[in-house]
């Protein structure tokens, strides 16, 4: 998708947010351009119709991750919020001092129970900055002493679960009050073909009906060019095993550089 000619989709005139975004059964897709990626423009896989700068809050920002309904932004002075696409409502976070690799939002912005949570991988130690929206600072906590990075992370059964790589081991964190108690990794056997360094392109959690799906995407030679495939698992905690899923139904499993979503494709 970042590849799409922009001059080849029929712009959309309406400035205004349209509601038929909000509950589409699809996902938005967006797309930084511009010559620092500063220019925002939704893509709706529904109507096949783009949408520029129909909402000016997020110009210049990086959009960190999206869930119920709300954007987590970040502009390159460290400043965050969280901004509701359709109300426009903005709640200001504290400023965030660290470079964070994934973002994952517990519950909307509007609960009591939510907690706005930056992660970053980083010299073997898995850094966690967490804060519930009007707290004036991140409660921070560091994960160390295993050698590996970080690969996926998700937010299940309210855990946050994270994928490591290359040693293939899940990590999981529950916020507990201002502090993350992490449980004990969970090692995950896969076939020789999947844990091969230079095979593995990367791992991406995904929810996919009430379980929580790993989908391995890895990179094999077929002939003598480069081709991509995908191996998708389901995760069985129980019994802390893996379980291949030969077929996701009537479904699509959309992937990004640090997510993946699963919706139905059967419109």
């Amino acid at each position: 998708m970042a590849s799409m000619e922009l001059k080849d989709m029929e712009p959309v005139e309406n400035k205004d947010f349209p509601s038929d975004l909000i509950s589409q059964r699809h996902p938005l897709l967006v797309i930084s351009h511009g010559k620092q990626h500063q220019k925002k423009t939704f893509f709706s896989i529904s109507s096949d119709r783009h949408y520029p700068g129909i909402i000016p809050e997020v110009e210049n920002k990086l959009i960190c991750t999206s869930s119920f309904g709300w954007l987590v932004l970040r502009e390159d002075s460290h400043e965050c919020c969280v901004l509701n696409l359709e109300s426009r409502e903005k709640i200001q976070l504290p400023a965030l001092d660290m470079n964070s690799s994934f973002c994952i939002l517990t519950a909307s912005p509007s609960d009591c129970n939510c907690y706005i949570v930056f992660i970053h991988g980083k010299d073997n130690k898995i850094i966690f900055k967490f804060c519930r929206p009007g707290d004036q600072e991140f409660s921070s906590q560091t994960f160390e002493g295993f050698p590996c990075s970080l690969s996926s992370v998700a937010f299940f059964g309210g855990k946050i679960i994270c994928s490591l790589y290359p040693e293939s081991f899940l990590l999981t964190a529950e916020i507990v009050g201002s502090t993350l108690q992490f449980s004990d990794l969970i090692t995950k056997e896969v076939p020789p073909f999947v844990s091969a360094p230079k095979l593995l392109s990367q791992s991406h959690l995904v929810e996919f009906s009430g379980e929580m799906l790993l989908v391995y995407r890895f990179r094999f030679i077929s002939g003598s060019c480069w081709d991509m495939g995908f191996t998708v698992f389901k995760l069985d905690f129980s019994k802390r095993a893996l379980e291949e899923v030969i077929s996701i139904g009537e479904n699509a499993i959309f992937l990004d550089e640090d997510h993946g979503i699963c919706c139905p494709a059967t419109d």
